[in-house]
Parts: structure tokens; C-alpha cells; sequence
């Protein structure tokens, strides 16, 4: 069961920068990932797009399906060997 509570927090100062208009990137580092998860969710929330980046793809593996498990939503993962900058 959902705690609604947890799903529907509210970041006062992400959200004023969100709406700012900033078109930029930026970064999120040295947080827990449940955190990384509820902020990237809040964000999206905001109309935002994420592009979250790990170390290998086993973590990408992971967030992807606790992102799934935890907010019902469809996740994508890009495993490096599929990218290709030219």
C-alpha cells in the first residue's frame, strides 16, 4: 500500500527553480538512491525530462526497476553497448 504522504512531497525551492524556466542541465549527486528516485519523480511531475546516468548497467538495471515497482511508471534503460556517438 501507497503512502501518499511520501509520493506527494513538496521540494518549495526545487520547484521555484524548476519554474524559473531554466533550460539547462544539472546535477544531482551524493543522495541515497530511494532519494535519487523521489526527486527524479517530483521532477517529472514538473514536466521535466531526466536522463539519469550510472556507473554500469546493473545499477541502471535497478533504478529502473524500483522506479517501476515504486511509482507504477515506465522506465527506460540504454545499456552503453546500444549508443553510439557517430
Amino acid at each position: 500500500m501507497q503512502n501518499d504522504n511520501l509520493f506527494n512531497f513538496k521540494l518549495p525551492d526545487l520547484s521555484r527553480f524548476l519554474k524559473t524556466g531554466f533550460t539547462g542541465a544539472y546535477c544531482l549527486s551524493g543522495l541515497v538512491p530511494p532519494l535519487k528516485l523521489l526527486i527524479i519523480n517530483y521532477i517529472l511531475k514538473e514536466n521535466k525530462k531526466v536522463l539519469l546516468i550510472t556507473s554500469d548497467e546493473q545499477s541502471g538495471l535497478k533504478y529502473q526497476k524500483d522506479y517501476e515497482n515504486l511509482f507504477g511508471k515506465t522506465a527506460k534503460i540504454f545499456p552503453y553497448q546500444e549508443i553510439s556517438p557517430y
